[in-house]
C-alpha cells in the first residue's frame, strides 16, 4: 500500500520509518530549484495525507530521494541545489531539463539513476561528492555540454553508457585503478553498430591531472 503526503510543492511517498520520496512535483514552473525540504517534517493535518494510519502523526520524516520522472520535461529549470540527506535520484528524474546548467549540493548522494540527467543538453556543471557509489545507464546521456567531470574514489559501480553522446567530455577519477564492478562499456560515448569502432572518453587517472585555481581539473603536463 503506498502511503502519500503532499505540501504546496511536492507529494512524497513514505518509504520508511524516517524517509519520504518527492514522487511528484505540484509547484509552478521554476528556474531555481532550491527549495526541496532539508529539515523535519511533521505530519499534523490529515487533510493532506493518504492511507496514514495514526502512527505516523507527529512522526518525524526527512527527504532522502527524488523519485522518478519527477522533473522531466522541465525545460524553464536551470539550477538544482540536492540538499544533504537526499541519497537518491531516479530512473528519468530529470530528463529532458534542455536548460538545465549547474547541478550544486549533493553532499549525501549515492546513487543516480538510469537516465537521471538523459538530455540536459545545456549541463556545464555536476559535482560528484565523496559519498556517491553508484552512477547508473545513460545517467548523463546527451549531456552534450559536459566538458569534465570527476568520479570520486568512493564510487563502487558504473553502468555501461553512461556518458553516451557525451561528445566533449573528459572523465577524471579520483584514484589509480579500475573498479572490478565498472561495467565494460561504462565510457563508452558513441554505439556505431559495427560500421566503424565505437568511440570512448578520455579517461585520466588521479595521478595524470590536478586542480587549477578555481578548482576545475587540468591534464598535468609532461
Amino acid at each position: 500500500m503506498k502511503i502519500t503526503l503532499r505540501d504546496e510543492n511536492f507529494i512524497y511517498e513514505v518509504i520508511g520509518d524516517k524517509s519520504l520520496k518527492i514522487i511528484e512535483y505540484v509547484g509552478n514552473e521554476i528556474e531555481n530549484l532550491d527549495f526541496i525540504p532539508n529539515y523535519e517534517m511533521k505530519i499534523k493535518n490529515k487533510y493532506y495525507v493518504e492511507k496514514l494510519n495514526s502512527n505516523h502523526f507527529n512522526s518525524t520524516f526527512y527527504v532522502t530521494a527524488i523519485g522518478k520522472e519527477v522533473f522531466m520535461g522541465h525545460t524553464k529549470l536551470k539550477e538544482v541545489f540536492i540538499p544533504p540527506r537526499i541519497k537518491s535520484i531516479s530512473y528519468l528524474a530529470f530528463k529532458g531539463c534542455d536548460n538545465l546548467k549547474i547541478v550544486r549540493g549533493g553532499d549525501d548522494l549515492e546513487e543516480i539513476g538510469e537516465f537521471a540527467f538523459y538530455g540536459c543538453k545545456r549541463l556545464t556543471n555536476i559535482e560528484l561528492k565523496d559519498k556517491l557509489k553508484r552512477i547508473r545507464s545513460h545517467a548523463f546521456g546527451e549531456c552534450y555540454s559536459l566538458k569534465s567531470i570527476i568520479i570520486p574514489a568512493s564510487v563502487e559501480s558504473i553502468s555501461s553508457d553512461s556518458f553516451l553522446w557525451c561528445s566533449n567530455l573528459k572523465i577524471f577519477l579520483d584514484l589509480n585503478k579500475d573498479s572490478r564492478n565498472w561495467e565494460k562499456y561504462w565510457n563508452r560515448c558513441s554505439i556505431n553498430h559495427g560500421v566503424e569502432e565505437d568511440n570512448y572518453i578520455s579517461v585520466y587517472w588521479k595521478n595524470e591531472w590536478n586542480l587549477d585555481y578555481n578548482r576545475n581539473p587540468r591534464i598535468n603536463k609532461k
